[in-house]
């Protein structure tokens, strides 16, 4: 008698866990507009997103799986190039971008960490080839750049202060051979 009521209670508990994860994670295409800073995202029925959502883009491909509230990103964000490969690891807080950004290499390895604050670089930001090996390092402070490196076609480029102006986008080419 007690086996079967824990195996029933393991079935429920398991059918439960399927259902809730179900619910979270739907496969829709988004509509988002910019307000202000934040990117702002609504369902095809102009609702807000909110949860667990698999993006998929017009071929009907994963675009990502990002977690949004009240129609903004909150939390982990992950984006998929049309191979299903991880390209970006995002984390949000109130649509702006709030932690460590990871971008990564084709073969699987981090390419890109950048962590954020309130949407503004702020830390260490730290640049690899395809093979995992650091090929950049910067800092910067409330998203200006205080120092940093960048070796590239083997040569080290020193950026010694905050004049010197190093947009994010430009660091993924310290990753490349």
């Amino acid at each position: 008698m007690y086996r079967r009521f824990m195996l029933l209670s393991l079935l429920i508990l398991t059918a439960g866990l399927v259902s809730a994860q179900a619910r979270t994670v739907k496969l829709q295409p988004i509509d988002c507009s910019m307000r202000g800073e934040k990117e702002y995202c609504t369902s095809k029925n102009k609702q807000p997103l909110n949860g667990k959502i698999a993006v998929q883009r017009g071929n009907g491909n994963l675009a990502g799986i990002c977690d949004f509230k009240k129609g903004y990103r909150d939390g982990e964000s992950l984006f998929y190039d049309d191979n299903g490969r991880l390209t970006e690891k995002v984390i949000f807080k109130d649509g702006i971008k709030d932690g460590i950004t990871q971008y990564y290499h084709k073969n699987g390895k981090v390419w890109l960490t950048a962590p954020y604050i309130k949407g503004v670089l702020h830390g260490s930001a730290d640049v690899y080839d395809s093979r995992g090996k650091v090929r950049g390092k910067f800092k910067y402070n409330k998203g200006k750049l205080k120092w940093g490196y960048c070796i590239h076609k083997g040569h080290k480029i020193k950026y010694p202060n905050s004049k010197s102006s190093v947009a994010l986008n430009q660091l993924v080419t310290c990753g490349t051979k």
